[in-house]
């Protein structure tokens, strides 16, 4: 009894093995996506830096339209699709790595200072450089 017992946590853990290992193979014949990185910076009107502003990496609405299937039906305007945010740092950089290649708008803002935006185009292995400059909104 113990011989058959013994044998099939033997058999159960080549099995495991075998299995694991086809998956990390497999893992490894998948095309890595191509990446790029966004960094910059934010500054208020006056250009001075901004630290703490929430940064925000978005899919262009152009690209995301075009992304969508023609036939899905909607009820309301779809929220855009984020791929990357950060926080500025004290002197106002911020760095965003691993963003899929193609064309976002970068997003900032800081209460009581204002919000700006700036559209990026991300290349495979490059860094994108932008400047936003927040301003505040118009009063209501």
């Amino acid at each position: 009894m113990r011989r058959i017992h013994l044998f099939s946590m033997v058999a159960l853990a080549g099995v495991l093995a075998l299995g694991i290992a086809g998956m990390a193979a497999h893992a490894e014949d998948a095309p890595a996506k191509p990446v790029g990185s966004i960094s910059g910076k934010v500054v208020d009107k006056d250009g001075n830096p901004v630290a703490a502003a929430r940064v925000n990496v978005i899919v262009a609405p152009k690209v995301a339209e075009a992304n969508k299937q023609a036939d899905e039906p909607t009820t309301k305007p779809a929220k855009p699709e984020s791929v990357g945010k950060t926080t500025t740092a004290d002197d106002g950089t911020f760095s965003i790595k691993d963003i899929p290649v193609g064309k976002y708008v970068v997003v900032a803002g800081k209460k009581n200072v204002g919000q700006g935006r700036e559209k990026a185009e991300v290349t495979e292995g490059k860094d994108t450089a932008v400047t936003i400059t927040l301003k505040a909104a118009a009063p209501k």
